[in-house]
């Protein structure tokens, strides 16, 4: 059977099914809710059967049925709703296939967006505190969504920037819509910054500012800022600027005030204004001395002064452009000399002053003079050079040496010492004194000499030029003036039965006339006489006899002596001329053949027994001269005693004269005393005037008034050295005169005359040199002292003696008063051996006084100074300190009354 069949009737009646993974879309879609189905792709039959498949392999077909979204913006999914058929038509329904989506859009500033405009005062560590704190309103204002949902916001973080003076707080957030879709990184801003001033107070004023007034740049200068920023703080703690709107200085140096105005800003420019305060002050330092030393020399005015601008050496002051200055001491005189400290006082406008010392060393100038004792001299002759040195002032310590040229050859050097008081000169000049032997040929000199000072404080000095004129000695003398006669004019021969009398003769040549003057040192002098025939002849012992000088420095000056023996013969006196012959280096033109007049005459007659003179006491030394001149000041002493012996044959006993010189034996000035002693030894002439009782005629004798006397001697020189006198000379010719005022008696005053010549020609001593007419000394009044001088008479010859101690003791206590008034004093015992009493009633009221001297005149005590009353008995005792024996005088005064008297005391 073929084909057969049969027949199930049938159909597919399956629908598709799902077989494998369907269709997904993954992608999310970015809309709004209301925008999803427009957003996402629209449905395809491709899409919708993506995973289905027939069961019998048909192919598969699907229609959409209904589209639906569902969700909301944030998350919406929009269905595709289909049925999946086969070609039969078999549905597979409620097929669907989505498409997810979501407002994924973050908002949007559609608008304007938040702005604080307030600037807010705050330093910027007080900025996020000082402005509003953040707020969601703040954030979204002007922030809108796309979907139209609410936005909102949440602050992420906050960051202030700046400065204090211009900061912004930022806050930073993120806005949010529903869907919280972040808009990210989204800011406001808050801005401010310190507009707050410094605050402080100003300074007090500053008083007692020790300077002068400033300048107004000065003052504008010494403001501090940062002193006076110290008084200001800020609030945010920064550093505070004082700015100086003004300085306005018044006042004046002493007394000055600067106003201050400032305002004080801190950094970012807020100020604090009219801010003030002032400085006062004024100035109160002292000025700055600056001396110097200095030195000047005393004028010869004896003073110097000095200028402010001398010992200021740039004394200044700080404000004062020229202080006053002022010195304590501008003038200076001798009794200044050497270093002296003197004060420099500067003084402000203001009244402050300093003071500073200065060394103002005073100098005497000096100026010296070259002097020559003669102008000319013969070679090999002895010439005095000598140098005064005069300076403006006096001291007894200037002092120095002197060095001698000729033609600028030292000749010798001499110590220049003050000349003394009573000679010319003193007390301003020194005098250096070298006595040169010329050695220099014949010719024309030049005499200088250079001073140099051995006193600190004194210039040395060098004099001119003196002109000096060597002489050969074979030249033509010089004429002289002839030479006065000096000497002795009466003499006595050795007793009544002798022939010969020794008697003094002396010459004073003088050379006045000569240009240039020459020296006497080298002439000569002889003594002629003539003898009872008339026959010249030379006087015995006196032939070319030297010539000194009288003052070494004075050379047109020269004395010549000797003592000569004269013959008078059988009579009883006689008289001789004499003439004096110059010849050496000088002339008088006296010629022996035509003598013409004598010069002189001298009578030698024989003696009258008897006679003595006596005497002690003191004269002064003014208008002294000679080789040891006696010093101003000091008193030249003496004491002798000379009678005749009992036989009456000639007289016996010395004379000793006490002299204190400034010159050494050569007549040289000397800085310190010497002591001599002249003592007389062979006697050749003692001649008194006639006695109160005597009748008959004494030659010579008659020509000297009764109380005169006349002593010439040989004697000897010696100078005490240490405590032992050493012979300078012996046997030179010792002249005295003196007067004895109250004749007969012992008295204090009387008058007395020495000249002691030198042999070898000059004077070595004169007690009042003069040349008037024939005379080279004059008798001088006595000091302290008496003279007595007792001629021989009828009723005292051969009698005389020295006065006793006993009557020496009577004499004191019966002085010869002044007037009538008359003390009643005694003087016991005298001679006295352990002490001596004074007792006296005064007649009147008064003051008393009694002084002892020794023999150099010097008072030693004084035993009684007081008022005494009328008729009562005072006493007083004097005990000499010495151990050796000795004499005294007393000096009593009594009102205006002085009487004196001599003690002597005997130890043993």
């Amino acid at each position: 059977l073929e084909v057969q069949s049969y027949v199930h009737n049938g159909s597919d009646q399956t629908a598709p099914s799902l077989t494998t993974t369907p269709f997904t879309d993954a992608t999310e879609y970015d809309a709004c809710m209301a925008d999803a189905q427009s957003t996402v792709p629209e449905w395809t039959e491709a899409n919708a059967i993506t995973g289905y498949s027939d069961n019998c392999g048909q192919a598969v077909s699907a229609s959409l049925d209904s589209t639906r979204t569902t969700g909301d913006d944030c998350d919406w999914t929009v269905t595709y709703y289909y049925t999946v058929f086969d070609e039969c038509l078999n549905p597979l329904e409620v097929q669907s296939y989505v498409h997810n989506g979501s407002d994924q859009t973050a908002p949007s500033l559609t608008t304007t967006p938040f702005t604080d405009a307030t600037e807010y005062d705050a330093c910027m560590t007080d900025a996020q505190s000082t402005v509003p704190e953040w707020t969601v309103a703040n954030a979204i204002t002007g922030y809108s969504d796309n979907c139209g949902q609410a936005v909102s916001a949440s602050l992420d973080s906050t960051r202030t920037t700046g400065d204090d003076c211009d900061w912004t707080v930022t806050y930073y957030y993120t806005v949010f819509d529903e869907c919280l879709n972040p808009l990210e990184v989204q800011s406001y801003v808050h801005n401010g910054g310190d507009k707050t001033a410094p605050t402080g107070s100003e300074p007090s004023d500053v008083t007692g500012i020790n300077d002068c007034q400033p300048t107004q740049t000065e003052a504008e200068a010494e403001f501090d800022a940062v002193t006076v920023a110290l008084n200001y703080s800020d609030n945010c703690g920064g550093d505070v600027i004082v700015i100086l709107s003004s300085a306005i200085v018044s006042g004046n140096d002493c007394n000055w005030t600067v106003a201050y105005t400032y305002e004080v800003q801190d950094v970012c420019g807020n100020a604090l204004t009219d801010q003030g305060y002032s400085v006062s002050g004024g100035d109160e330092t002292d000025p700055t001395v600056v001396t110097q030393d200095i030195d000047v020399w005393i004028g010869s005015d004896g003073t110097v002064s000095i200028t402010v601008d001398q010992i200021d050496n740039g004394s200044s002051d700080n404000c004062d452009p020229d202080p006053a200055m002022e010195l304590d001491k501008t003038e200076f005189t001798c009794n200044d000399i050497g270093e002296n400290t003197v004060t420099l006082k500067v003084t402000d406008e203001c009244g402050n002053w300093a003071e500073g010392t200065a060394t103002v060393t005073v100098y005497v100038p000096t100026t010296t003079v070259a002097k020559i004792s003669a102008e000319s001299a013969r070679y090999m002759d002895d010439i005095t050079f000598y140098a005064e040195v005069s300076s403006n002032c006096s001291t007894s310590e200037f002092g120095g040496n002197v060095i001698f040229y000729l033609d600028g050859d030292s000749v010798g050097t001499a110590p220049a010492f003050p000349i003394p008081l009573g000679e010319a000169g003193y007390p301003d000049t020194l005098r250096a004194t070298l006595i040169h032997k010329i050695i220099e040929m014949p010719g024309d000199y030049e005499l200088t000499a250079k001073f140099t000072p051995t006193t600190a404080y004194y210039d040395g000095s060098e004099g001119e030029v003196t002109p000096f004129e060597v002489v050969a000695r074979e030249a033509t003398p010089y004429n002289s003036l002839a030479g006065f006669y000096t000497g002795t004019i009466l003499a006595w021969t050795t007793g009544p039965n002798s022939s010969t009398g020794t008697i003094t003769l002396a010459t004073v040549l003088k050379d006045t006339i000569n240009n240039p003057t020459g020296d006497l040192r080298g002439a000569k002098v002889t003594f002629w006489m003539e003898d009872g025939n008339g026959n010249m002849k030379v006087v015995p012992s006196s032939k070319d006899l030297p010539v000194g000088l009288v003052e070494m420095t004075d050379g047109s000056i020269g004395v010549a002596s000797a003592d000569a023996q004269f013959d008078i013969g059988n009579y009883e006196n006689q008289s001789f001329p004499v003439w004096v012959q110059v010849t050496g280096g000088y002339t008088n033109g006296f010629d022996p053949s035509n003598p013409g007049e004598a010069h002189a005459v001298v009578m030698v007659s024989k003696p009258v027994p008897g006679g003595s003179i006596a005497g002690m006491g003191s004269i002064d030394n003014v208008n002294s001269n000679g080789q040891i001149r006696g010093a101003v000041g000091k008193n030249t002493n003496f004491d002798f005693y000379v009678t005749y012996n009992k036989k009456k044959t000639n007289p016996q006993g010395k004379m000793t004269i006490f002299v204190t010189s400034w010159y050494k034996a050569d007549g040289t000035l000397d800085n310190q005393l010497h002591f001599y002693k002249i003592t007389s030894n062979a006697i050749n002439l003692l001649v008194m005037g006639a006695g109160e009782n005597y009748t008959g005629e004494l030659g010579g004798a008659d020509i000297l008034s009764s109380g005169e006397a006349i002593f010439d001697a040989k004697a000897n020189l010696s100078e005490k050295i240490g405590d032992t006198y050493v012979g300078v000379e012996g046997n030179s010719p010792l002249h005295v005169t003196m007067t004895d005022g109250a004749i007969g008696s012992k008295s204090i005053e009387g008058s007395i005359a020495i000249t002691y010549f030198n042999s070898s020609g000059g004077i070595w001593f004169s007690s009042n040199y003069s040349l008037d007419e024939n005379e080279i000394t004059n008798e001088k009044d006595l000091t302290l002292g008496y003279i007595e001088v007792l001629a021989n008479d009828d009723s005292s010859a051969g009698t005389t003696s020295r006065p006793s101690k006993t009557k020496s003791a009577t004499i004191a206590t019966s002085l010869e008063p002044m007037s009538v008034l008359e003390p009643g004093l005694k003087v016991y015992p005298n001679p006295f051996k352990d002490q001596v009493r004074f007792e006296f009633v005064s007649p009147v009221a008064a003051q008393a006084k009694i002084d002892i001297y020794n023999m150099a005149g010097q008072r030693i005590q004084t035993v009684f100074d007081g008022t005494v009353e009328e008729n009562t008995t005072y006493n007083a005792e004097f005990i000499p300190e010495t151990q050796v024996s000795g004499m005294y005088f007393y000096k009593m005064q009594l009102g205006d009354q002085v009487y004196n008297g001599k003690l002597v005391y005997k130890k043993d």
